[in-house]
């Protein structure tokens, strides 16, 4: 069989035509130092926290810098490495980027591409030095020869090497004659605002008062939010770059005012499961939010995958204009599942590995938001004594139920359900209702606690054998059924939970 051949044409395809925007291109890149600084913390080149991206912005020169610290690449292996399209040596289920053509994003937006680059222990680094001039002349359709791709690679790029410290690791991009008509660089706040949405960078403490609530939630339950130390400098003025989230928002429709009082997490029922989970603000429910952190949006590996408008897709599936509801939040589903793929373009994931199974799982998710959202828009409507008699009423019932001596799961849970949507309630009668805030407020808080007292599924059978057996014997009946639960399936594990609870639940049917 005759060897394969690749001409130039391909190399325009994969890079005009997945990074049109400039922005894209230095996101790429960003992406790539993410995980050489992941790598350099594995190694033991970089403690926690020490690692950091820079982009810098030269409007002068007409020239944008990426730079990290991290490993760096080896003398042996730089021209492989970065001039090889679709051969990427990461690990794709535990780096961001392994498809191995983001190295030549900038390709489409500058004269000259550089790199720099060198690793630890090494005496030399290197350059490459790409003309992109050249490249764009010979992917034009009037050529009368086109040329292959290697052929346009040896003719377009330049290698060098020059002495290094044994210590430094580092990898620099450069992107110079970048055509401003297309491309302001005196924006920085524009570039700012998309490297915070897009990019794995950290909640602002100063606008933020959640982040390390949504941290703490992710450490206690075993799920690792991945960030890095991002930096914008432009004109002599550096600003660490942030995720937009704030505390207050508006409403695009009337500008009404939305603060949010806390977060929420989902999944919210045990067992807690790492392959997807999320959080997202308690709002109230007033409307569709604008701004740049409005919606809820996918992320792997802590970068985002499409925009707000990828997840409003998903909530489109429950009605016509129910995709809209999805901007009456703000929030992040992060997909952590070890086999699903991000898209090339990166505005959704490839159907493989269970993906399929996880978006119905967020779809689930989606009408229980657009539920949601569409009871705060019925309460708004509500008279504030009904709003605050059916919370009572729920408190006083609730009560006597947990009084009765013992509950099953199926119980449990549909409590448990019917406390959260009475708290969506009160929290959105609170915008309309501010003079009764204090009431609501009240009312919230004794829902909160009897949502407390339930506890975990685990807990409430706790509960109930200790009401009839001694403690040891609850012990050793607890110890029993969670063997059984690592060998039944979840459904069946629950039906012989319930069985117990019936028999030993309470004196009357304990027959020791």
């Amino acid at each position: 069989m005759a060897a394969t051949r690749v001409g130039a044409f391909v190399l325009e395809s994969l890079t005009t035509g997945l990074y049109a925007d400039h922005r894209d291109a230095i996101r790429e890149y960003v992406q790539n130092s993410s995980d050489s600084i992941r790598r350099a913390e594995t190694q033991g080149l970089l403690q926690a926290g020490e690692g950091c991206v820079t982009v810098e912005l030269f409007p002068r020169d007409h020239s944008i810098l990426i730079s990290d610290n991290g490993v760096g690449i080896r003398p042996l292996q730089a021209e492989d490495e970065l001039l090889s399209i679709g051969l990427s040596q990461k690990e794709w289920a535990a780096e961001a980027g392994f498809r191995g053509i983001g190295r030549l994003a900038g390709l489409a937006h500058c004269r000259v591409l550089r790199f720099e680059t060198t690793a630890w222990g090494e005496r030399s680094g290197t350059t490459i030095e790409v003309d992109c001039s050249r490249v764009a002349s010979a992917c034009q359709p009037e050529r009368p020869r086109t040329l292959e791709l290697s052929e346009l690679l040896e003719e377009a790029a330049w290698v060098s090497h020059w002495e290094s410290k044994p210590h430094e690791h580092f990898f620099r991009v450069w992107l110079e004659g970048v055509d401003t008509r297309q491309v302001d660089l005196r924006d920085w706040a524009s570039l700012e605002t998309y490297l915070g949405q897009s990019a794995p960078v950290d909640f602002n403490p100063e606008r933020f008062p959640f982040g390390r609530e949504i941290k703490a939630w992710a450490q206690h339950h075993g799920v690792a939010i991945p960030t890095i130390r991002l930096e914008l400098r432009c004109a002599g003025v550096s600003r660490e770059v942030f995720k937009p989230y704030g505390s207050r928002y508006v409403t695009q429709r009337n500008s009404y005012a939305a603060e949010l009082r806390g977060v929420r997490f989902w999944p919210m029922d045990p067992p807690f499961r790492p392959d997807i989970w999320g959080w997202y603000g308690d709002s109230g429910l007033v409307g569709m939010l604008r701004g740049a952190a409005a919606g809820l949006r996918l992320r792997h590996h802590n970068i985002q995958i499409g925009g707000p408008e990828t997840v409003a897709g998903i909530f489109a599936q429950n009605g016509p204009s129910a995709g809209r509801f999805s901007s009456y939040f703000v929030g992040e589903i992060h997909v952590t599942a070890r086999h699903v793929v991000p898209n090339t373009r990166r505005d959704g994931f490839e159907n493989v590995g269970n993906w399929t199974q996880l978006r119905d799982e967020i779809a689930v998710f989606a009408a229980a938001r657009c539920a949601e959202a569409q009871r705060a828009s019925r309460v708004r409507n509500q008279p504030v004594e009904k709003v605050a008699a059916r919370a009572t009423t729920l408190i006083s019932s609730a009560r006597s139920i947990l009084d009765s001596g013992f509950l099953t799961t199926k119980e449990r849970r549909a409590i448990l359900r019917r406390i959260e949507r009475e708290r969506d309630r009160l929290s959105s009668a609170s915008w309309r209702y501010p003079d009764k805030d204090a009431l609501f407020k009240k009312l919230d808080l004794e829902l909160a606690a009897l949502r407390d007292s339930l506890g975990t599924e685990e807990q409430h059978l706790a509960s109930s054998l200790r009401r009839s057996l001694k403690e040891s014997e609850a012990r050793a009946v607890a110890k029993v059924l969670a063997l059984v639960e690592q060998a039944v399936s979840r459904e069946i594990y629950l039906r012989l939970v319930d069985a117990v609870v019936r028999e030993f639940g309470s004196e009357e049917g304990h027959h020791g």
